[in-house]
């Protein structure tokens, strides 16, 4: 009730001076009147002509790339001939450095880069299908078909 009444009080008072005082210190707005002139009813169509292909473009989003000849960057690969022991997608290239995953025999990685030479071992830059990416030794990857 204490906080209700100097709050009503507050609201009375704005309520007053934009009622009372404001219309008083300003200018009331201007009205301006137009001639309608020559104006119409109706829209203007302005007709057009529409041109189709007889064939669609050829465009680079349907395109499917060129698939390289030998691994590097850009290549699809499956891995193979890891056996039981899988391979080990590592966070850098070398056989000491943390493993991130391990994947299968057969499973599909893209080559985004590399390579670097470590652990006696050709490394690439892949990404898996999940999105993971990390280094594999290049003996272990084959081209994708």
């Amino acid at each position: 009730m204490w906080i209700a009444l100097p709050v009503g009080i507050l609201v009375l008072i704005a309520a007053l001076w934009f009622l009372i005082i404001a219309p008083a210190g300003s200018p009331p707005p201007r009205v301006t009147v137009t001639p309608a002139g020559t104006s119409t009813l109706w829209p203007t169509v302005t007709p057009m002509v529409i041109v189709e292909p007889t064939q669609p473009p050829a465009s680079a989003a349907t395109a499917e790339a060129p698939q390289p000849a030998a691994i590097g960057v850009g290549a699809r690969v499956v891995v193979a001939g890891t056996g039981e022991a899988q391979l080990r997608i590592r966070q850098a290239p070398g056989t000491d450095t943390i493993t991130v995953k391990v994947v299968p025999d057969g499973t599909r990685l893209v080559i985004i880069g590399g390579p670097e030479q470590a652990s006696g071992y050709t490394w690439w830059k892949v990404e898996d299908p999940a999105g993971i990416v990390g280094w594999v030794a290049g003996d272990f990857l084959t081209l994708a078909p």
